[in-house]
């Protein structure tokens, strides 16, 4: 139960995330109209990071401290996860414009749609980061508690 409520609140930090980050960004490299390809890189960091952060503070609440591999469980499932919706829902949007066009590939598709930042290096390098990131607050967390002490 820990871990869907885990998986629930990564998901609630990446859609706010997602949002400070598009609001931030469009004030600092405004795009003509959609998404900018130029905010990809900036949204991929922040959206493999941050979430996954409040997921290392939640882990650090709901388990044991000695208990590593349950925060890197976390993150590799939510990562896992996150990365099948989107990957889900954009073939899903593509089959329906298939049919146009000079229609691109599925990923291309995504990128031009919804999210410039889901790139091939996107899933793959996020798969590790992930993890890390929420196992790596998860022991700081637990280590500041401590010195609080």
């Amino acid at each position: 139960m820990r871990g869907i409520l885990g998986a629930v609140i990564i998901g609630a930090a990446y859609l706010a995330t997602y949002m400070v980050a598009t609001f931030v960004l469009h004030f600092t490299r405004p795009a003509p109209e959609g998404l900018s390809s130029s905010w990809a890189q900036p949204l991929a960091v922040t959206l493999c990071t941050v979430p996954y952060a409040v997921g290392g503070v939640y882990a650090t609440w709901a388990w044991r401290p000695r208990t590593w591999w349950r925060p890197a469980l976390l993150g590799l499932t939510t990562a896992i996860m996150e990365r099948a919706i989107i990957l889900g829902g954009g073939y899903f949007t593509f089959l329906e414009y298939a049919g146009m066009p000079k229609s691109p590939d599925v990923l291309g598709f995504i990128q031009g749609e919804a999210a410039p930042y889901f790139t091939t290096t996107y899933i793959v390098a996020g798969l590790v980061i992930a993890p890390l990131v929420t196992t790596l607050v998860a022991w700081l967390m637990t280590a500041f508690r401590r010195d609080l002490r």
